[in-house]
Order: structure tokens, then C-alpha cells, then sequence
């Protein structure tokens, strides 16, 4: 019984995985450097998708199998809930991804990579994190269905979300490079959201609240449009103060940059913490 259920496992859990063999796989058809590059960036998205989303995903996989034992209609609430919390906290890293994507690469190409490869790569970085969010609510829906006992289905909504990337690494791979693998990737997370989604709606009666959802996140969005710019005038502020000492060079182009722009960013997620009843934010994880 166990091998049975832990045979499907090996393709639901490892989708991305899959989907970064086969963007190899068709970016190999591509100049020099394009395989690594793709690598580089599947490998940054993945710091908050492994640090955050993963994490949350193992951590709610037992309370959801307990759930499933005596109150299986609070999946309900919790799929809802999870899902704002997963938006509240991805969004602004996504954001954070794509804002400081060519220093990543910067930092670490320079002198190894052109000009070239280096904003190719933050191109890259950034259509994958405009992923992340898709990824990161595929970990918790997938364990759902583990909760479930139920392996097959993930199975069959991976596979299809697999045969949606080969198609589009295909194509994006002749409309837009490596960029168009990257998407094609992303379009395959959305997929298997989607998929997700309807199988739980259609096979166990969980759903999402849309309407709820859709209303906690223009919250949301409203909240981040606004400290998204307070990050990016204060970056601006301090890049601009910075650029007038001696060491300025350190600071700009190396490490050191990275000695303001992380504890902004952090300074500005205590604030959007501490904001979030003002724009009437109601996290379940947070609040109890």
C-alpha cells in the first residue's frame, strides 16, 4: 500500500524539478550559457519558495490529515486562509526578486559572464518569479490531497501541467529564447493551480471562496502598491547618499549593497506587518 501511494508522490512533489530538466533539456538548443542561466535563476526563485512555501506546506500537512479525520469541511477555511497567507507574504517577495534581479547576477557573473548574459539572466529571474506565488500555493494544494490519501490525483494534475511546459519551452524557446522557456514554466505552475484547484472543487467539495479571496487581495495589492513604493524611494534615497562617500564602489556594485537593500526590504515588511489592520488584513496564521 505504501509503494503504491509513494509511487505518484515522486512526480507531484517534484514538478518544478521536472520542469527545470525539461527547460534544459530545450534550452540546450540555445547559445552557450543559456542552460546555466536558466539554472541560476530557477535556483533564486527558489529561496523563498523553499525557505517559506515549502516549509508552511509540511507544517500544515499533519494538522490537514487530522482534518480530514474529523472535520473535513474546515479545509474549506484553511485553503482559504492559506492561500492569503501565502499571497500576503510571496507577493512582496516576488517583487523583491524582480527589483534586484541584475544585482544577483552582478554579484555573481561578474567577470565570468557579459553584459549581455547578465541582463539575460535577470530577465529569466524575473518572468520566474512572476511564477512564484503559483508555485508556492501548489506546495499546501498538493498536500491537501496527501491529507486526502489521495496521490493519484496530484499525479495526473502534474502530468498534464508537465505536457503544458514541453509544449511551451517548445514554442517560447522559438518566440523568445530563454525567457519563453522561463514562461513556459511559469504557465505550467498556473496550470497545475488551476488543475488543483478543480480537482479538490470537483472530487471533494474544498473550495477556495473565490469572492473572499479576491477581496483579501486587493487589500493586499493596495497595501503592497504602497509600501512597494515607500521601498523603492528609500532605496533610492540611500543609493543616492551612499554614492557620495569614498567606499561608494563597494557599496554599489558589491556586497555592500546588499548591507542597505536587505534590512530595507525587512523594514519594510515589519511595516506592512504592523499596517495590515489599516487596510482592514485579517491573516488567520497572524492573528490566533
Amino acid at each position: 500500500i505504501i509503494i503504491k501511494k509513494f509511487v505518484p508522490c515522486l512526480l507531484g512533489v517534484s514538478i518544478i524539478e521536472v520542469n527545470l530538466f525539461l527547460d534544459s533539456v530545450i534550452a540546450s538548443f540555445l547559445p552557450k550559457g543559456a542552460v546555466t542561466l536558466l539554472f541560476y535563476g530557477n535556483r533564486f526563485m527558489n529561496i523563498p519558495l523553499g525557505s517559506f512555501a515549502i516549509a508552511l506546506s509540511t507544517v500544515l500537512l499533519p494538522h490537514f490529515s487530522r482534518l480530514v479525520l474529523y472535520a473535513p469541511k474546515r479545509l474549506n477555511f484553511y485553503m482559504l486562509e492559506t492561500a492569503k497567507f501565502v499571497t500576503w507574504v510571496i507577493m512582496p517577495a516576488m517583487l523583491f526578486l524582480m527589483f534586484a534581479a541584475k544585482e544577483f547576477f552582478v554579484l555573481m557573473l561578474k567577470g565570468k559572464a557579459t553584459m549581455a548574459q547578465i541582463e539575460e539572466a535577470r530577465i529569466i529571474l524575473i518572468v520566474y518569479s512572476a511564477g512564484l506565488l503559483f508555485f508556492s500555493i501548489n506546495k499546501v494544494l498538493v498536500n491537501m490531497f496527501y491529507a486526502l490519501k489521495d496521490t493519484k490525483t496530484p499525479t495526473i494534475a502534474s502530468l498534464i501541467a508537465t505536457i503544458v511546459n514541453l509544449v511551451f519551452n517548445v514554442a517560447g524557446l522559438l518566440l523568445f529564447g530563454s525567457a519563453g522557456i522561463a514562461g513556459a514554466t511559469v504557465i505550467s505552475g498556473l496550470t497545475l493551480t488551476i488543475l488543483c484547484l478543480y480537482f479538490l472543487a470537483t472530487k471533494y467539495k474544498i473550495y477556495l471562496y473565490g469572492k473572499r479571496y479576491i477581496s483579501f487581495a486587493i487589500k493586499s495589492f493596495f497595501q503592497l502598491s504602497i509600501f512597494s513604493t515607500l521601498f523603492y524611494f528609500m532605496h533610492k534615497l540611500t543609493f543616492h547618499y551612499v554614492a557620495q562617500i569614498a567606499t561608494h564602489p563597494f557599496f554599489l556594485s558589491n556586497w555592500g549593497y546588499w548591507l542597505f537593500t536587505i534590512p530595507l526590504f525587512l523594514f519594510t515588511m515589519v511595516l506592512m506587518l504592523l499596517s495590515k489592520r489599516l487596510f482592514a488584513i485579517k491573516l488567520y496564521f497572524l492573528d490566533t
